[in-house]
């Protein structure tokens, strides 16, 4: 009796033996990915630095799409390494375009949407709306409403921009009014490769130009 209770016990050792073993093979295998944190809150944040003429002309939304879309390339290696995640720890300035992210987003962005020009001075060439996208990064060092008041005060400066944005454009020899809204979205990525727990904000913007009323000269 005693030896059969002995012999248990020791198979019991040897299975958790090995699935601690089989633990530790599976997490280890395939390709390495950087940890994303998906945020809350971030619209909010990002519209309480707007101001009454910003908000005139847009206000920034939230979106489930880009959400998933911002997750999947900052975890990708490939598109967001351990050197670009160290140099934006470093980076508390907004305006760091990464331009490997942009490109992926814009890929990633086609069929979803009508991929637009970067300059929204000319009316869709559809008729009805046109969308471009961009992919900021920022050191990890700053809370997320810092990171995200500080990149999206920086961006309702493109927004405000006659050069870039016009409210009022023409189409087939006639004026519309244009409306435009700006998704955005924010992750926090680091990679495990990084030291002293080196991280990155990924916050995207996806602006969409909308045609809406045309324009009806006053006569007096």
């Amino acid at each position: 009796m005693k030896l059969k209770k002995i012999a248990s016990l020791m198979l019991a050792g040897v299975m958790a033996v090995s699935m601690l073993a089989g633990c530790k093979g599976s997490a280890n295998s395939g390709e390495e990915e950087n940890p994303v944190v998906p945020t809350t809150g971030i619209v909010a944040d990002a519209n309480g630095v707007l101001t009454d003429d910003q908000k005139e002309i847009f206000s920034y939304v939230g979106s489930t799409n880009l959400d998933a879309i911002l997750k999947e390339i900052a975890a990708d290696t490939k598109n967001l390494d351990e050197g670009e995640i160290t140099a934006a720890y470093k980076n508390f300035k907004p305006g760091t375009q990464d331009q490997e992210l942009n490109k992926k987003l814009r890929d990633k962005l086609e069929g979803l949407k009508a991929n637009g020009p970067k300059y929204f001075t000319d009316a869709p060439a559809n008729g009805k709306s046109q969308s471009y996208g961009w992919v900021y990064t920022i050191s990890g060092k700053m809370t997320q409403t810092e990171a995200v008041e500080a990149t999206a005060e920086y961006f309702a400066r493109y927004m405000d921009n006659k050069q870039n944005v016009e409210t009022v454009v023409k189409y087939n020899d006639a004026k519309y009014n244009a409306e435009y809204s700006v998704e955005i979205s924010a992750v926090k990525a680091s990679n495990n490769s990084n030291v002293d727990g080196e991280s990155a904000w990924v916050i995207a913007f996806v602006v969409t130009q909308t045609l809406g009323d045309k324009v009806v000269n006053n006569v007096g």
